[in-house]
């Protein structure tokens, strides 16, 4: 069996007899990536920082992956739409003042939804990243529900391991 990263072909008996982590592996992605680019520069002067910690840099490993691997992935955010109901003058004194408030108005996307949308190999795959105690809402569990009744795939994960694994087993089957 033989894995392709970019332009070097490494065989996969040679990686088994040092299993990397997937952390691991994305960092080799990535100065693999940088030799190319840069190809009269030492790309292994540069520290590729991936982490799996926080919500934001497991969503960014993910984003960087799914390049590397050639599928679209993407981040949804469900946020409220904000509105502004202040107002400023100028008082009698020469001061700035505002009166009013800041109201949120309800999403117009679905309640629950996914913190990112892949497709991979043809099929609409979900993730939910959880991290440390975090857990799933009742409407995260609706969202999910809907996604697997309409064919498509759901994960919850809490380290780019987990994903790492899950998206081999996906690509196997």
């Amino acid at each position: 069996m033989v894995v392709k990263w970019f332009t070097k072909v490494y065989k996969v008996d040679k990686i088994l007899q040092n299993p990397m982590t997937a952390l691991e592996i994305l960092k080799h992605h990535k100065l693999a990536e940088l030799a190319i680019r840069y190809p009269n520069t030492s790309a292994f002067n540069y520290q590729a920082n991936f982490s799996d910690k926080s919500e934001k840099t497991l969503e960014d490993c993910i984003l960087y992956f799914a390049k590397v691997e050639s599928f679209q992935a993407e981040r949804i955010k469900v946020k409220a739409n904000r509105i502004d109901n202040r107002t400023s003058y100028i008082d009698s004194v020469g001061f700035k003042k505002t009166i009013g408030s800041v109201t949120w108005a309800k999403s117009s996307m679905q309640a629950g939804s996914a913190d990112m949308s892949c497709t991979i190999k043809g099929r609409s795959v979900k993730v939910e990243i959880k991290i440390g105690k975090d857990f799933q809402k009742l409407n995260q569990k609706q969202y999910q529900k809907q996604v697997e009744l309409a064919g498509g795939i759901y994960w919850i994960i809490r380290s780019f391991q987990e994903f790492y694994d899950k998206y081999l087993d996906f690509i196997k089957n």
